[in-house]
């Protein structure tokens, strides 16, 4: 029964009012919250003040939520400038995906490497990526091994972003036998170090994309 005063409102959480976007938000939530073992329809539901049934609805199964989720962050990627030289707007195109993407790890992991193809990221990344290496004189088949590869990378650095303990890995070090592992042993002060995850990964996308310049460089393209 309606309230008093009431008639004809929506009651909070409506099927009609609830979005893609909202139910992307409220995933995101969940996972950043919880990890990747929270996420559930009823989580992201009870967060929206609507059905369980609803969220399904809108997302059809739990991977066209997590599609939706990558969707919604994609639209936050930026637009890179066109005049920029390929390595610098390259390296800023990927730098932009790994911030995304460590930012929101465990909807990484849950996904277990699949790639974002929605529409959204086919736009804003995937087109300008594509057509920014072949104006930068690398063929084609250059163009989609060093896009898959660059893409690769960041996965895997965005993935390790939360769950690497530099405590753990001095533990383990400490733990080995230095006739069976002679060199970790030697230099476990040194392996074993506090970082930032992404210098690491700055420096690794660099070397990559060098590598790929250099041959395009070779052919006379800058």
């Amino acid at each position: 029964m309606a309230r008093p005063g009431s008639a004809g409102a929506r009651p909070a959480g409506d099927p009609t009012e609830i979005t893609i976007g909202a139910v992307a938000e409220a995933a995101l939530r969940v996972l950043r919250d919880g990890g990747p073992s929270a996420l559930s329809f009823r989580r992201v539901a009870a967060l929206l003040g609507t059905s369980h049934m609803t969220v399904h609805r809108l997302s059809r199964n739990l991977d066209g939520l997590l599609d939706l989720c990558a969707e919604h962050l994609a639209a936050t990627l930026p637009e890179i400038d066109p005049g920029l030289p390929w390595a610098k707007a390259t390296e800023q195109r990927f730098a932009a995906l790994y911030d995304v993407m460590s930012a929101n790890s465990s909807l990484v992991a849950l996904q277990q490497g699949r790639p974002w193809l929605g529409d959204v990221m086919m736009r804003r990344f995937s087109e300008p990526a594509l057509a920014s290496s072949l104006a930068a004189g690398l063929t084609l088949e250059e163009m989609i091994r060093t896009h898959r590869t660059l893409y690769t990378f960041t996965v895997g650095c965005a993935l390790t972003y939360e769950t690497y303990d530099v405590r753990c890995g001095r533990v383990a070090l400490a733990a080995l036998d230095p006739e069976q592992t002679p060199v970790l042993v030697a230099h476990r002060h040194r392996i074993a170090v506090d970082h930032l995850p992404r210098d690491d990964f700055l420096r690794g996308i660099r070397a990559l994309i060098d590598s790929s310049a250099s041959r395009a460089t070779a052919r006379g393209h800058s």
